[in-house]
């Protein structure tokens, strides 16, 4: 989860703050609760953009539809970029910025590459057919940003995304990527950070779960600074009274210098004034901003995830790493698999793995069973 915030120093010390809370995905939110489609998709036309991320659900069903969403690097939609998957097939954003597919016929781990810009990816797995008669949330994160994607993880929902109905508080989320085992869900930016319920209307009746909602605010003590003033910046997470770990980034460190380099990891005190503070020291006049990133902790390991991600590796990998892997997928055939053995021989494997798709599945797997 991460939240950035801008600000200028000037040369006669006048500090202002040009933009709040925001990421690139914070931009969709906006975009997506101010406008209408065609107005979005208008304004993309006058100004292309390059796609810099895909957007798609960590799980497929086999023979389902999905639909997944193409982001540039300010977080706006990209329209008529096509992608190319690992299984031959291939698909394009519409107008609005999502693309449409049909998971393949079998269980497998899937990879999406932009066709003219390949090192933009992501990958999937795809599971076996099910069709369960009513929605059902299997999981959610414990904490999500208010202001970054997260994922819900279930069963029975609908690959279109727009067929899908999620409310926060009883407020609207965007759907970016859905299939019938996940949705990729950004809340509304204007949400109030704390407790509430994530509420679907899918397939039968309404479903629910709770969820905690954070917000990161920045405030810097001095409000005119110079060149070679000393002062403080104030960290505070708002919807938990929980002490967080959060890596704290600076985007310019020759403008304002942290103590300890380009970033800072702090915990936060906890309790009412959940909040942490540094020390800073200013160099020269300019634009600073600074992404605080809370470090959630990781999730339940997925073996079975990361079987199917190395079953793909084995289906392309040369004779000589197929021999490799044989051993580690056996152990994740076990009946209670050594997770920590596993991850141990993926990360030896992996810096000696050849470049492309099979190096892709590996680390894939190693992710899967690190719970992200």
């Amino acid at each position: 989860m991460s939240v950035t915030n801008k600000f200028i120093a000037r040369e006669d010390g006048v500090m202002a703050q040009v933009s709040a809370v925001s990421t690139r995905f914070a931009a969709i939110a906006f975009v997506t609760a101010a406008f209408s489609l065609a107005f979005v998709s208008r304004v993309q036309a006058q100004t292309p953009s390059q796609p810099a991320e895909i957007v798609m659900p960590s799980r497929l069903v086999e023979g389902e539809p999905a639909t997944l969403a193409v982001l540039d690097a300010a977080g706006r939609l990209v329209p008529h970029a096509a992608i190319n998957f690992s299984d031959g097939s291939h698909t394009e954003t519409d107008v609005t910025g999502h693309a449409f597919l049909t998971a393949p016929l079998t269980p497998s781990a899937l990879i999406a590459k932009v066709t003219l810009r390949p090192e933009v990816m992501a990958y999937t797995v795809v599971l076996p057919h099910s069709t369960p008669d009513r929605a059902e949330i299997l999981s959610v994160p414990p904490l999500v940003s208010i202001h970054d994607p997260f994922e819900m993880k279930g069963a029975g929902f609908r690959g279109d995304a727009s067929s899908n109905h999620v409310t926060f508080k009883g407020e609207p989320v965007v759907i970016l990527a859905s299939s019938p085992a996940a949705l990729v869900i950004l809340l509304d930016p204007k949400s109030a950070p704390g407790n509430g319920s994530l509420s679907i209307t899918s397939n039968g009746p309404e479903v629910a779960s709770g969820l905690t909602a954070l917000s990161v605010e920045f405030t810097l003590e001095a409000d005119r600074i110079v060149p070679g003033m000393k002062t403080k910046l104030t960290v505070r997470v708002r919807g938990t009274d929980r002490p967080q770990e959060i890596n704290v980034e600076n985007f310019a460190p020759e403008v304002l210098r942290f103590a300890n380099g380009g970033s800072e990891h702090i915990r936060t005190r906890g309790g009412a004034d959940n909040s942490a503070v540094l020390e800073v020291r200013a160099l020269h006049a300019g634009d600073f901003s600074f992404r605080a990133r809370i470090l959630s902790e990781a999730g339940i390991p997925d073996a079975a995830e990361a079987h199917e991600y190395l079953d793909a590796a084995q289906i392309i990998a040369s004779p000589q790493w197929k021999r490799r892997l044989d051993p580690v997928i056996a152990r994740l055939e076990q009946p209670k698999p050594n997770v920590k053995q596993v991850l141990d021989e993926l990360g030896k494997l992996i810096p000696e793995a050849p470049q492309g798709d099979f190096a892709i599945f590996l680390s894939a797997a190693l992710s899967a069973l690190h719970g992200h």
